[in-house]
């Protein structure tokens, strides 16, 4: 939720001059935030895993990567 619920505001933000500098650098620190957030729970579930959450789940899925990845493996 930390990641995903600010999203589409941080998003709005820099769509009104993605050449605004400071625009800019505020996305790019959200997305280091994300990332270092991300980084922390995945390394949180591969360490204690629950298992409750079944074979379905996969620590994988918490990645997030600017370019558009994220779970992979089905088809």
């Amino acid at each position: 939720g930390q990641v995903i619920n600010p999203f589409v505001a941080e998003l709005r933000a820099l769509s009104a001059d993605p050449y605004d500098d400071a625009l800019m650098e505020a996305f790019c620190a959200y997305l280091e935030q994300s990332r270092s957030r991300l980084d922390k729970g995945q390394n949180s579930v591969s360490i204690h895993p629950n298992p409750r959450f079944g074979s379905w789940f996969r620590p994988e899925c918490l990645s997030l990567s600017v370019s558009g990845g994220g779970c992979g493996g089905g088809a």
